[in-house]
């Protein structure tokens, strides 16, 4: 290994002979591709010689690690990187290549071994969650993955304009990748430490400021990505909050962002996707949302594809919760949600100017006339009594569109006679027994 490093080192810029930075760009057998292979002098040949005989030298000695695992060595250029992607990408996700069971990439998102210019460090970790991406789609059972010819070679730059209902070139969004990485119950990343992954983030977003800004070609944002799927990560919940609530710092109006996807579906904004999928932030997104304020001046179509029209506690109610929550964790989520947005009311009423869209987020009633009360009895959220305590003339309002009294919304919820479920409609039609009268007349 000394003398592929010392090989390396006269391969950097700052030491090497040559006038210009090599571009290297290997095929799949490891040769270099003719549109590349023009350069100054013999060091990126010299290089890859002693690269390959490392190699082969490493195998023929038993040893497991593929070299891949040294991909964050801050002698290994991206050059270099591509060549070691090439030669063994299988590698890089397996954890038998690293220390302590954690594999190459695992230990690169783990935040504790960033070397080096964080920029080119960075560069790295992109190339190598694009070839984890490849192999996750690509990979089949007892054969070995082969990169194609030229699938280091970038189609455009990072897309900026990648907005909902409008895809973007790319297919393939490295940052949505690391955050899907670092969320994943699979990620081993952690046994260096609770919290190093946001060294990575940092150095993300120092390479490229808009790192975790930018939409997929679906519309969705990084946060979409964490928030999307079920939260069972190996993070801990001190952690799973100090991701949001990085990835909020960034631009508060992301927690304003409908997800992507398919138009004829509902899209789900951060604190319903919370909800549902048992994230500990609910409380981290109100926050974000009611605050309203950017801290970057590059995030155009975040405040373009923002939605302030549903109130929060109308979007936190407007579907399931998750198990993890329970039935105490629910009725203390909306009693904390309750809380928060009569404080924001009372302090935009003492304003001489309100806020409109602020104040659209804290009403009871939503654009359509809906209660929140309506909204919860759809959705079989067991809080009825505490709506009804805040605002007790929400018993007598009718469903705007399908004209049914709260009791009748829940009697067309209801699927079965659950004990609980059977005592909230017992108990909505003893509060407003008048209701009955009216609905017959």
């Amino acid at each position: 290994m000394e003398g592929f490093f010392t090989a390396c080192q006269f391969a950097q810029p700052r030491t090497s002979r040559q006038l210009r930075p090599l571009a290297l760009d290997f095929n799949s057998n490891g040769k270099m591709n003719a549109a590349d292979d023009s350069y100054d002098d013999d060091v990126g040949e010299v290089v890859r010689l002693i690269m390959h005989k490392t190699i082969l030298a490493r195998r023929s000695n038993n040893i497991g690690w593929s070299m891949v695992a040294f991909l964050g060595h801050p002698h290994v250029n991206v050059a270099h990187a591509k060549l070691l992607l090439y030669n063994n990408p299988d590698a890089l996700i397996d954890p038998a290549h690293g220390a302590f069971g954690v594999s190459p990439l695992d230990r690169m998102a783990s935040g504790y071994f960033i070397h080096g210019d964080p920029i080119e460090w960075a560069e790295k970790l992109r190339l190598a969650l694009k070839v984890a991406a490849y192999i996750r789609t690509n990979k089949k059972e007892g054969a070995e993955t082969v990169l194609p010819d030229g699938f280091f070679r970038p189609v455009s730059s990072f897309s900026t304009d990648a907005r909902v209902g409008s895809p973007s070139p790319e297919s393939f969004f490295p940052y949505h990748e690391l955050i899907r990485l670092i969320t994943s119950e699979d990620f081993r990343g952690h046994k260096f430490g609770v919290s190093g992954w946001m060294n990575t983030l940092e150095a993300c977003t120092s390479s490229d400021p808009s790192a975790f800004l930018r939409y997929d070609n679906l519309g969705n944002l990084p946060i979409h990505a964490a928030l999307g799927s079920e939260c069972n990560t190996t993070l801990g919940l001190k952690s799973e909050r100090r991701l949001i609530k990085y990835l909020l710092s960034l631009d508060r109006n992301m927690a304003l962002c409908r997800e992507g996807g398919n138009v004829s579906v509902e899209r789900r904004l951060p604190l319903r996707m919370s909800i549902e999928n048992g994230w500990p932030v609910y409380d981290l997104i109100i926050d974000a949302a009611l605050s309203r304020t950017s801290l970057r001046r590059n995030s155009r179509d975040i405040t373009e594809n923002m939605c302030n029209s549903t109130p929060l506690l109308h979007d936190a109610l407007m579907g399931p919760y998750h198990q993890m929550f329970g039935i105490h964790g629910a009725r203390h989520l909306i009693k904390k949600i309750m809380a928060k947005m009569t404080q924001v009311l009372r302090q935009l009423q003492e304003q001489e100017r309100i806020d409109a869209a602020k104040f659209n987020l804290v009403q009871s009633v939503d654009s359509d006339g809906r209660t929140a009360l309506h909204v919860a009895l759809q959705h079989k959220w067991p809080v009825y009594d505490m709506l009804i305590k805040a605002t007790p003339t929400s018993l007598e309002n009718q469903d705007p569109s399908s004209r049914l009294y709260p009791f009748q919304t829940l009697a067309v919820a209801l699927k079965d006679d659950a004990p609980l479920e059977t005592s909230m409609l017992y108990d909505l039609i003893r509060g407003n027994p008048l209701c009955i009268d009216q609905h017959e007349h």
